[in-house]
């Protein structure tokens, strides 16, 4: 099983109340349970599996075109049309981000887990 925790977003932003202002109400707010991976763990030990086994794994964006870096685009524009930040702040938080593109400079990244385990009485089931 495998999921991602959108409180372990990290953006090299140099305005850094907004970005966890930004970040931080993405993650309570919009897009269901972004803390979905770091509650798989105890979900997989209390729903039966053993053996289990987690891998954390980082995804890294250093490109407009990268998954992640769309997920902030879209972050920042549900935070502003919720209200959460303004429209200047939205602006300029993403013009940061695109002159960071543009240098070569961009980073961001997220941390999904990954939890493998054996579901008790596996053998049992085998048909």
């Amino acid at each position: 099983v495998m999921d991602w925790d959108f409180d372990t977003v990290t953006v090299d932003h140099p305005d850094r109340e907004l970005t966890r202002r930004l970040l931080q109400w993405r993650s309570d707010h919009h897009g269901g349970n972004n803390w979905s991976g770091r509650q798989l763990w105890r979900l997989m030990q209390t729903s039966g599996f053993h053996s289990l086994a987690i891998y954390p794994w980082v995804s890294v964006a250093l490109h407009e075109t990268d998954g992640l870096t769309q997920s902030l685009w879209r972050a920042a524009q549900v935070a502003c049309e919720a209200g959460a930040i303004s429209t200047a702040e939205q602006e300029a938080w993403e013009s940061e981000l695109r002159s960071q593109i543009q240098a070569g400079t961009f980073f961001a990244s997220i941390v999904y887990f990954i939890v493998k385990g054996i579901v008790a009485n596996a053998q049992e089931r085998v048909v």
